[in-house]
């Protein structure tokens, strides 16, 4: 029995494409649209048998990040609303609509449009390219204080998060506030929606007495990161506690060919790309030879850390992030491969703590903490004497694995696995890491 929801996306992205392609151009950019190898048994003879027949075994997962790619390349199609509709929300539409209550009692009460001290043009163009001008103008942002045109006329309650996320944002601009009691006033009412989801609006920057906010997750660690041993190799870090009272560490003579040392401060927005580049530049660059452009030092930076990983769905992960999210776009949250979370000295039989090194890591806003493990047969099966041919399944390594990320949730770590067969080569790693990515970019107020 066939899905309707994937039947009706797929007709909606195949709509799309075939209304903006050539047949040539939908197979020269067949992987950019993330769509699926063409079975060899079916005939096609249009475009849209063409693309539905490439669409035909992608999963739910898969058409979702496909979906949401046609949208990023083609903004402003006319199927956007009827996709954006089917896809999945992290706040529900019911939240929205008694969020925008809220919001249109609080700027009543001041006497202003729901767009508050600014014209509905410039909280269009704040908001994005997606928001109609014309709704906005002509019917919504006026002294209408009807909720229901925000839902008839401009969609905000089935809108993706990102949009509605960068709606919350415009209406509590300094420059969209009549003063700091107006503004206080609409992030509380805001936040205490947000809070149900895990999300909050958070000051960023001040202007003047104001403060400019971001929607982000609220799901992070209470202690700040001092330091970040990653990069590294076989070879374990040689550390020493300089002080015991705060918990100093500090590494004995660390070469750079072994693993590499993070000590910088990291603001509460996260550490992106463009940390690391000046980061690399003072500690790593030769001297007097920092001028470089940011593209030479972005190449340099992927290779050194590349060549760190050990397996190719490690690469092929690596590649993929750096290809969706170059490293030349300093905004965006960095990769920290190989890095090490817990530290014990002893070495072979002798080691109590288990699971001390990991893959990836992501410092988000609001010190969000996430891990990325690359997850190989070993987590689950064994191999009797050694035998890689033949595997059986291991209870006590799944046990090991499920335990290590219990541990790793409460101590208010967002840890995220993926198996190797979903990066067995870099065009299946894009696509599993687009999807993923987006979604949790977008549910901490990053994209």
């Amino acid at each position: 029995m066939k899905n309707r929801f994937s039947e009706d996306l797929k007709a909606l992205i195949a709509q799309v494409l075939i209304s903006n392609n050539t047949a040539s151009e939908l197979e020269s950019n067949a992987e950019l649209f993330l769509l699926g190898p063409l079975p060899e048994t079916r005939n096609w003879n249009t475009k849209r048998t063409y693309v539905l027949a490439r669409l035909e075994n992608h999963s739910i997962q898969d058409l979702v990040a496909t979906a949401r790619r046609i949208l990023e390349i083609y903004p402003t199609t006319h199927q956007r609303q009827e996709i954006v509709s089917l896809l999945p929300k992290r706040i529900k539409p019911d939240s929205r609509t008694k969020l925008l209550d809220e919001i249109t009692h609080i700027q009543k009460s001041n006497k202003l449009p729901i767009s508050g001290n600014i014209s509905a043009e410039d909280l269009a163009k704040r908001v994005g390219k997606e928001m109609s001008l014309n709704s906005f103008a002509t019917q919504i942002f006026q002294l209408d204080y009807n909720p229901n045109n925000l839902v008839e006329n401009f969609h905000l309650t089935e809108e993706l998060d990102e949009v509605f996320f960068r709606f919350l944002e415009a209406v509590t601009h300094p420059l969209a506030c009549i003063n700091t009691q107006h503004q206080t006033r609409l992030v509380s009412a805001i936040n205490k929606h947000l809070a149900q989801d895990s999300l909050k609006l958070i000051e960023v920057e001040k202007i003047e007495e104001l403060s400019v906010c971001r929607v982000q997750s609220v799901f992070s660690s209470n202690a700040p990161v001092r330091k970040i041993i990653f990069a590294a190799s076989d070879d374990k870090p040689n550390l020493v506690v300089t002080d015991v009272l705060s918990g100093e560490l500090e590494a004995i003579n660390p070469p750079k060919e072994s693993y590499l040392i993070y000590a910088d401060e990291i603001p509460d927005s996260g550490l992106t790309w463009g940390h690391l580049i000046d980061w690399w530049v003072k500690h790593l660059a030769p001297q007097g030879n920092s001028g470089r452009k940011e593209e030479t030092l972005a190449r340099e930076i992927y290779t050194y850390l590349h060549k760190r990983l050990q397996s190719t769905p490690e690469k092929n992960f690596f590649h993929a992030y750096c290809k969706l999210f170059p490293i030349t776009k300093k905004h965006l949250p960095a990769l920290i491969p190989q890095f090490y979370l817990r530290w014990d000295p002893y070495t072979g039989k002798q080691v109590r703590l288990h699971g001390q090194r990991y893959d990836f890591l992501q410092l988000l806003p609001t010190q969000t903490r996430v891990l990325l493990e690359v997850d190989g047969i070993q987590h689950y099966a064994l191999s009797p004497q050694g035998e890689q041919k033949y595997w059986r399944a291991d209870p006590e390594a799944y046990t090991k694995t499920m335990k290590d990320t219990r541990d790793l949730l409460l101590s208010k770590y967002l840890a995220y696995r993926f198996s190797t067969q979903e990066l067995l080569s870099t065009e299946a790693a894009i696509k599993c890491l687009s999807y993923f990515f987006n979604r949790l970019f977008s549910n901490h107020g990053i994209l």
